[in-house]
Parts: C-alpha cells; sequence; structure tokens
C-alpha cells in the first residue's frame, strides 16, 4: 500500500510521519533521488509506501473549466493577449485539475485528443476567487499520462500575481 505523508525537509532530511503510531522518521533526501515511491519500515511494525514528489513548488489542487487550444506556430502563442473585455471562456473544453507558479495540469472533456510532449497550448480560464478572475495562459506541454496533460507556463506567465495571490 502507497500512501501520501506530508513530510518537512529538515537539515536535508525529510521528516515522515508514522500514520499507526504517529512517530517521525528521518529519511535522507539522497535516498529519494530518482525514486517515485519507496517502502518505509516504522519501529512500530507499520511497513508502509511513500510517494515521493519532487516538485520545488506547492501545487493547488482545484476543479476549474477552462478552454484550450493547440498553437501550431510559434509567433501566435508568443503573441497571444487576454482581451481586456473578454469576460472568459464562452465554451468549455477541459477541467483543470491543478496549479502551480509555473504549471497547471488539466483533462481535456469530452474527446480524444491529440496532444503531445512539447506542444504549445493556449488556455483561458476562470479562478473561483470572489472576482472570478479570467486568465489566459501560454502553456508547453511537459507531459501526457492518458487524459492528464501537464503544463509548463511560458517565462512571463510564470510572474503572474493573479495566481501568485489565488496560490496563498
Amino acid at each position: 500500500m502507497t500512501i501520501l505523508v506530508k513530510a518537512k525537509k529538515i537539515d536535508g532530511c525529510f521528516a515522515i510521519i508514522c500514520p499507526k503510531c504517529k512517530t517521525y522518521s528521518k529519511i535522507p533526501q539522497k535516498k529519494l533521488v530518482g525514486k517515485h515511491t519507496i517502502k518505509i519500515r516504522c519501529t512500530c511494525g507499520e511497513q508502509y509506501g511513500i510517494e515521493a514528489n519532487h516538485r520545488d513548488l506547492h501545487r493547488k489542487e482545484t476543479y476549474l473549466e477552462g478552454y484550450f487550444e493547440r498553437v501550431h506556430k510559434k509567433w501566435q502563442w508568443e503573441k497571444a493577449k487576454l482581451d481586456p473585455n473578454m469576460t472568459g471562456p464562452k465554451i468549455m473544453n477541459c477541467r483543470i485539475t491543478d496549479i502551480s507558479k509555473n504549471g497547471m495540469g488539466f483533462t481535456p472533456l469530452g474527446r480524444q485528443h491529440d496532444i503531445e510532449v512539447d506542444h504549445l497550448l493556449i488556455i483561458t480560464f476562470y479562478l473561483d476567487d470572489y472576482s472570478k478572475t479570467v486568465c489566459l495562459k501560454k502553456l508547453i506541454v511537459r507531459g501526457v499520462h492518458n487524459n492528464k496533460i501537464s503544463c509548463e507556463f511560458s517565462e512571463d506567465d510564470k510572474k503572474d500575481p493573479k495566481i501568485g495571490y489565488y496560490l496563498l
């Protein structure tokens, strides 16, 4: 059985709490390099797996609706801007499942996709904040796993204060 545990990084080690007895174990960061899942045996006898997530930034789980499209020409992608009169996407064709300062993950709705790693996308979506903030992001596809697409924001979009505030 593999479980997600909260770990705190202390002095190059991760402090892991046993789900059964709640005692701390320290695991050196070096032990997790290149691994996604490792098995832990606690002094209480409990054995469990932990999933190593090597992200540096907080990733917020979301349930946001959006509209994405693939852009075939890099100049179209670079010139994409949010129209100040736009009230948001009219048609929803994806669900944004998570978002961070540097990127997002989403699943297309109701159709098969032909998205591959390194494709360029533009996505428009509403944040679920008080103002229903409209965002337009330029994305580079970094991973495709079945129907889940993981993307990195363009360099300009990584500095967006709307996303930074949303993640607080």
